[in-house]
């Protein structure tokens, strides 16, 4: 896994503020909603910028919202639940800029490496804990 650098990616020093871009499939998924809630209050708690973006779940939007943040030179991206086959411009952009995509929600394919990191929660876990209720 890489690590985020301290220095900001906008050319300052150690002290700038970064920007973490937050590329979500849909707002309208309570779980995504507690998602991006908890990455902007540990930002904040760090004193880092979020950019939010909603795709509404429409693909050709999950490519641009990708390729703005790229753009926009964040110090890196939260993919929820977008497939780098949904948005593979943006993605390889990104890992040409060196800015790590950090999958989180949901285990995602992803042949191409442009995941610095993935944090999805084990199923079978999660099944076992429902059963025990």
């Amino acid at each position: 896994m890489r690590m985020v650098s301290s220095k900001s990616r906008h050319g300052g020093g150690a002290n700038e503020e970064k920007v973490i871009g937050i590329a979500a499939i849909t707002l309208q998924s309570p779980a995504v909603g507690v998602q991006i809630e908890t990455a902007e209050r540990a930002a904040e708690l760090l004193g880092w910028k979020t950019v939010v973006t909603n795709a509404n779940g429409d693909p050709a939007k999950m490519a641009a919202d990708v390729t703005s943040l790229v753009n926009q030179d964040v110090d890196a991206i939260l993919d929820i639940a977008i497939s780098p086959a949904q948005a593979q411009e943006g993605f390889r952009a990104a890992k040409e800029k060196d800015i790590p995509i950090i999958a989180i929600g949901a285990p995602l394919d992803d042949p191409q490496g442009y995941f610095a990191a993935t944090y999805a929660p084990s199923d079978e876990e999660m099944s076992n804990l429902l059963a025990e209720q």
